[in-house]
C-alpha cells in the first residue's frame, strides 16, 4: 500500500478535474480556469477544494489573480511568503460592497 500523499499539482488538478467534472488527464495545467470551462461558482468549488491543501487563507481573488493549475499550485506552495493583498482582496472590497471610504452605516450604528 502506497502512503505517500498525490504532489501539490496532482492535488490542485483534481480539484479542477471535480469542479469541471472532466478527467484529470482533460485539465489543461497552463489555460486560464474560464477559458477551461469554469464559471465563478465552480471557481468556489475548487476554493473550498485548495483551502484544505493549506493553512494558509485564500478567497476569491486569489484564484481570480491565480488562474491556471500552475499558478494555483505555485501560490500554494509558497505558504511560507507574505500574503499578497490582491486589488479586489483588500483595496477594493468596499467599493465592492459599494461602500465609500468613512461612510457610516446607519444600520450598525443603530444597532448600538
Amino acid at each position: 500500500m502506497n502512503d505517500e500523499k498525490p504532489d501539490l499539482m496532482t492535488q490542485v488538478t483534481a480539484a479542477w478535474a471535480n469542479a469541471l467534472d472532466v478527467p484529470v488527464a482533460d485539465v489543461p495545467l497552463d489555460t486560464n480556469f474560464f477559458e477551461a470551462g469554469g464559471d465563478s461558482l465552480l471557481l468556489i468549488v475548487v476554493l473550498e477544494e485548495l483551502e484544505g491543501l493549506t493553512d494558509r487563507p485564500l478567497e476569491a481573488a486569489d484564484l481570480f489573480q491565480h488562474n491556471t493549475v500552475r499558478a494555483q499550485t505555485e501560490l500554494l506552495a509558497d505558504e511560507g511568503g507574505e500574503r499578497k493583498l490582491t486589488l479586489l482582496g483588500a483595496r477594493n472590497r468596499g467599493s465592492l460592497l459599494g461602500r465609500r471610504q468613512g461612510a457610516v452605516h446607519t444600520d450598525a450604528v443603530a444597532d448600538r
